[in-house]
């Protein structure tokens, strides 16, 4: 993830020291760096959630039933 970002850092720098062009090469570059920097963080917080989620299924079904019902 930080590969990606530095990654979409550089582009972007890049893309402003060359007047901002809003079409060509240097442009299409910087949308696709931040388009896969913008994934990785959904994947990432989906991957997250899903952990999350498995853990505490995961301590729910350990406990026994008595336990449960009386926190």
């Amino acid at each position: 993830m930080d590969e990606l970002k530095a990654m979409c850092t550089d582009a972007t720098e890049l893309w402003r020291s060359n007047g901002c062009p809003r079409s060509g090469p240097i442009n299409t570059k910087r949308l696709q760096c931040k388009y896969q920097y913008k994934e990785a963080i959904k994947d990432a917080i989906a991957d997250s959630q899903l952990s999350f989620n498995d853990e505490m299924a995961d301590h729910l079904n350990n406990k026994d039933k008595v336990n449960f019902w009386k926190t």
